[in-house]
């Protein structure tokens, strides 16, 4: 990782255009993971949207790649003069792949946190309220060649949080809200920082695949599941809240949600490594790999070697934050998220006060696994943790 301040370490541009290009994949349900490339092309028009459709034993997506004007004559020739180089795929989560990957037995309801947005008329005036995108994605980076990856990196994408009023749906009415709203990363992007093609060298961090980098996960295939639900990955619940001038609005806080899509998608094509598999975030994903490290370790298995890199996520809370967000003890919060922890895990939320939770929550973590490697890294003086942190204080205040 280099020096983050904080949330987006990694993808600090990725909030760019979303529209533009697109290609079609076409993936085969068998043991292994397996790709078909269409030979074509096309431009869509300037609304495209993601597609997935099911068909028998296959299914099928399109992937949106952007516009990016910083960058149009290299990665013009990267999509037009080489259309079939390996890269980062987009999976659409809809319901047909819900049904198809749980069969009806206890589904998850994934999606984005579908907070307001206003609605503008021609000459910049407010005139309405409208739900952000609520579809949910993930990207894979894999090697088409290898059946069953040796080595596997899941990345968490950091992006604040929400849990009251003012921050979930208040500020998502500001130019800059406290959370990560919608799905913004496309695999173009998700390209251009992994081939090292963005004007800051080496933004890519972990997920860097260029020979000769410094970085030890490039030949890992990867797995980056986005941010959008403003409950650091671990939320089963639809909350609502009030604000001035709005009629109660829900917040979808779907982050654990959404995980369970992706580890069941990874079952589904045995993707679990043969021997080493990485769980990395940063900022609101850092504390998403440490809580959900139990539940993706039973649901990958014990056969491969296991390590954690919590990024910018140094557990600077309060306790006014973690009664809302959690729920007092016995109780659940606004992100339905302590049912979804492991049961000891759950005890030290409902135990712990704020100074002392994350300290117990590695210990815990630690003691239970310890065939299992651990990293925390964050860079002095962060000034996005100390503005989440003075929130937190705010919020308690009022």
């Amino acid at each position: 990782y280099r020096d983050s301040g904080g949330a987006g370490v990694v993808f600090t541009c990725l909030g760019m255009a979303r529209r533009g290009l697109a290609t079609s994949r076409q993936f085969g349900r068998t043991p292994a993971f397996s790709t078909r490339r269409v030979s074509h092309l096309w431009i869509r028009n300037a609304f495209c949207r993601p597609l997935t459709v099911h068909k028998s034993r296959q299914f099928y997506k399109t992937m949106r790649l952007p516009r990016f004007p910083l960058l149009s004559i290299p990665l013009s020739l990267l999509l037009f003069i080489s259309p079939a180089i390996a890269g980062w795929e987009r999976v659409d989560v809809d319901a047909d792949l819900v049904d198809y990957l749980f069969d009806g037995q206890n589904p998850p309801a994934p999606g984005c946190s579908e907070a307001p947005m206003p609605v503008f008329d021609a000459n910049g005036a407010v005139v309405g309220f409208k739900p952000s995108d609520g579809r949910f994605a993930f990207f894979v980076d894999l090697d088409e060649g290898d059946a069953q990856p040796a080595d596997l990196l899941i990345y968490f994408a950091g992006g604040g949080a929400c849990w009251d009023d003012r921050t979930c749906v208040g500020s998502a009415l500001e130019s800059a809200p406290t959370y990560t709203l919608e799905v913004t990363e496309t695999t173009q992007l998700l390209d251009a920082a992994s081939d090292d093609l963005l004007p800051d060298p080496g933004v890519g961090g972990v997920l860097t695949r260029v020979d000769g980098s410094d970085n030890p996960f490039a030949a890992f295939a990867k797995v980056y599941i986005p941010y959008c639900t403003g409950d650091v990955h671990i939320g089963s619940a639809d909350t609502p809240y009030r604000y001035p001038s709005l009629p109660p609005w829900t917040v979808r806080h779907r982050g654990f949600d959404n995980l369970r899509v992706v580890l069941k998608w990874l079952q589904e094509h045995r993707l679990s490594p043969r021997h080493n598999l990485m769980l990395a975030g940063s900022s609101a994903g850092g504390y998403a790999a440490l809580f959900n490290f139990p539940v993706i370790r039973d649901a990958l298995g014990d056969g491969p070697r296991y390590s954690i890199i919590v990024d910018s996520a140094s557990g600077v809370l309060t306790d006014g934050f973690l009664d809302r967000a959690f729920g007092r003890p016995g109780a659940e919060g606004v992100w339905g998220a302590k049912g979804n922890l492991d049961p000891m895990l759950q005890v030290i939320v409902d135990r712990e006060p704020a100074e002392s939770l994350w300290v117990e929550v590695f210990r815990a973590i630690g003691d239970a696994y310890p065939d299992s490697r651990i990293a925390q890294s964050t860079t002095a003086f962060d000034a996005i943790q100390a503005s989440v942190l003075l929130t937190m204080q705010q919020v308690d205040d009022d």
